[in-house]
């Protein structure tokens, strides 16, 4: 028998404009849940543009993503985050204990606070380890390095990892297998093939709808590795008649600017910077690309495959977990030569870029967020009706 819970608290580390990865997969699964009649909270750290007056939302945020959710901002000190952090959440956990069932944190910083809080007040805790960067979190012989591993192990309820390779090494550091579910991310499918001005999209961005056109959306950090991915567009035959474009900042985005500009690649190379609606870019690529060092499930992957785009990506364990050769093409993210021949075998075969994408497609439909909302809500129950361990 399961019940119902009442109330789920989405416990991020923070919670403001630009949306990340972890925010996006707490909105999308927070609607969802939110449609199926429970009530469904975003809880973060206060950020410096929350404004009470404006009804507790943020500058610059799109409001409508918050449809069907309620958003606490907490108060953080900077000089005490974590303690801060703790406090705040466990005063706004006993406030609303009453509608409150499960505290589900999103990264395993923030479940730590929760596993804490849960311990207090009796309710249940989620752990999710949506990234590889989180399982070195825990790692390590360091005593506050096996203090987070006794509490994610002593304290959490379930622990969520989102490909397979996340959940071997979490059973590795100790966590029982009973309590490590696998449940992926999430992506909302669209309306069937929406009406878009590809050509004209085009031409307002490149000035030629009659280029080719590579994507990448994601930080520019480095374990995406994109210094070796500009190193194979400097390799690409006729890259003059192409371009790659790249969606998002981050902290090496003049280091990438400064190394475009060394290899020679000139306007064929377009730093875009962050944007928040990123479909138009979607649908005016022929081939997306994401050349990681490591992932967990990427968003940006799921956008691309939902869209239709053929995708070039690295041969790592979160990527495979979406992509073979009957929807795209893997290559080992230090292969330059791979990257080379992959692109230019796209880019120049427009029936296999449109069979692949097909492809990629309806290989997503298996990741709709409305099939990993069913598998959490079975999780949640389970846990409220007491089978938690």
């Amino acid at each position: 028998m399961s019940a119902r819970p009442r109330g789920i608290a989405m416990v991020l580390s923070n919670f403001h404009a630009p949306l990340g990865g972890t925010q996006k997969q707490a909105l999308r699964l927070g609607r969802e849940l939110a449609a199926r009649g429970l009530a469904v909270t975003v809880v973060s750290k206060r950020h410096p543009t929350f404004k009470p007056e404006r009804g507790g939302y943020l500058k610059d945020f799109p409001l409508d993503e918050l449809r069907g959710l309620g958003l606490a901002s907490l108060p953080t000190s900077a000089a005490r985050p974590v303690w801060s952090f703790l406090g705040a959440l466990l005063l706004w956990a006993w406030r609303h204990r009453r509608g409150l069932d499960v505290l589900h944190a999103h990264n395993v910083p923030v479940g730590i606070v929760c596993c804490l809080v849960g311990s207090l007040l009796g309710k249940r805790v989620v752990v999710k380890v949506p990234a590889w960067e989180f399982v070195e979190y825990l790692r390590g012989r360091a005593l506050g390095r096996r203090l987070r591993r006794w509490v994610i192990r002593a304290r959490a309820d379930r622990v969520v990892a989102v490909n397979a390779e996340i959940a071997e090494a979490l059973a590795g550091l100790g966590i029982p297998r009973e309590r490590i579910a696998l449940i992926p991310n999430g992506i909302e499918l669209p309306p069937a093939d929406p009406a878009v001005d590809a050509p004209a999209l085009r031409r307002a961005l490149l000035g030629d709808p009659g280029l080719g056109v590579v994507l990448f959306v994601g930080r520019l950090v480095a374990e995406k590795s994109l210094d070796r991915l500009l190193g194979a567009w400097a390799a690409l035959p006729e890259r003059d008649r192409h371009r790659l474009v790249l969606v998002g900042d981050g902290p090496l985005r003049a280091d990438l600017e400064t190394l475009a500009e060394r290899l020679g690649l000139g306007t064929s190379v377009l730093f875009v910077g962050h944007q928040r609606d990123v479909a138009p870019f979607y649908a005016l690529a022929d081939v997306f690309v994401l050349p990681s060092r490591t992932e967990g499930l990427s968003n940006a992957l799921l956008e691309a495959m939902v869209a239709g785009l053929p995708v070039v990506v690295s041969d790592i364990t979160g990527n495979r977990q979406l992509v073979d050769e009957d929807c795209g093409v893997l290559v080992g993210w230090e292969d330059t030569a791979g990257w080379v021949d992959a692109l230019a075998r796209l880019l120049g075969d427009g029936a296999l870029r449109r069979k692949l994408g097909e492809a990629a497609r309806q290989r997503v439909r298996a990741f709709a967020i409305g099939e990993v909302a069913t598998r959490y809500l079975g999780l949640y129950e389970a846990l409220t009706a007491g089978r938690a361990r």
